[in-house]
């Protein structure tokens, strides 16, 4: 006799503690490097354009790091907030 098991939705378990964890991990990894990458590119080709050295670069860079903490700040503001619910 085979029986049937019920999961329930409210049982996240192991996996979907895991889940948030990916989730929660990606998304902070777009946060840093997109705006880091970006605009380091941005300002790669700035340079490039203009002629200037490495003015663009370091602008893009630091601009870039400062974007990033931000966004990242605000991630983990949002999770504290949204522990604090529960």
């Amino acid at each position: 006799m085979v029986k049937e098991t019920d999961i329930s939705a409210n049982d996240t378990g192991e996996s979907g503690a895991m889940m948030i964890l990916a989730r929660t991990m990606i998304g902070t990894m777009w946060r840093m490097f997109l705006p880091t990458i970006g605009l380091t590119l941005l300002g790669l080709w700035l340079d490039n354009v203009s002629g200037m050295k490495m003015r663009w670069l370091l602008a893009g860079i630091i601009s870039g790091a400062i974007i990033s903490v931000i966004l990242v700040a605000l991630q983990i503001a949002k999770i504290k907030q949204q522990e604090l619910k529960k």
